[in-house]
């Protein structure tokens, strides 16, 4: 048991490093080399060929996946090299990751018409994933009612990436108590198959819907 613990002691510990820095460095990174192309008007002499543009985004977003898994996988590698065990719900939460942030990364990218209003972006997105709505929900403890404050607890997890994430992990490691008392209820119901069906496609819709709004500022502009 104290092993048990001790385990998911440590893999809270990485996975909040893991939380802090991956986010900041897919968007970015990933965001200035989208937004390169329309500094340098090359995202309009390529969309005036025949290229559509859901191709353009699926390609730089399944691009930016792949770039991220391997370097995960090849980091995940060393670390087994090295004599560490491989934690295999620790590789699915990061490749969560990286398709949540890759996605929100791409429409970074697209609505920055330069790579400095890019990074700009990225960090006020990163701010407001990690700090802002965090610090909003332990601001109105006591200024609410606790009903309330749970279902804007609950709203959080369901529109912020990063406390999407670490309730995959809660749900993966089988924490249910660990939220406390009052989410206890909300817990146990992501366990049950409509929970786990529901939580699955929470996730698809965090991934799909920047792509989405993406696509519809391209075609605004006139592309194909």
């Amino acid at each position: 048991m104290k092993s048990a613990h001790s385990s998911f002691f440590h893999m809270n510990y990485a996975l909040s490093i893991m939380l802090f820095i991956g986010p900041l460095f897919i968007l970015s990174m990933s965001s200035m080399n989208i937004a390169y192309a329309n500094e340098t008007r090359w995202l309009e002499l390529l969309l005036s060929y025949s290229i559509k543009s859901v191709y353009y985004i699926l390609v730089h977003y399944f691009s930016i996946v792949t770039v991220y898994t391997f370097v995960l996988f090849t980091g995940h590698i060393i670390l087994v090299i090295m004599g560490l065990p491989l934690n295999l719900k620790f590789f699915l939460l990061s490749f969560i990751m990286i398709l949540l942030c890759a996605s929100a990364a791409l429409f970074v990218g697209i609505v920055s018409n330069t790579r400095l209003k890019a990074v700009g972006y990225a960090l006020v997105l990163w701010t407001l994933m990690l700090i802002i709505m965090p610090f909003i929900l332990i601001t109105l403890n006591g200024y609410i009612p606790g009903n309330k404050l749970l279902n804007l607890m609950i709203l959080n997890i369901h529109l912020n990436p990063v406390d999407y994430i670490r309730m995959a992990f809660y749900l993966l490691t089988h924490q249910k108590g660990i939220l406390g008392s009052e989410m206890y209820e909300y817990v146990s119901f992501l366990y049950t198959p409509t929970g786990i069906l529901l939580f699955v496609l929470n996730g698809l819709l965090l991934v799909i819907l920047p792509l989405i709004i993406a696509f519809i500022l391209l075609k605004r502009r006139g592309f194909k």
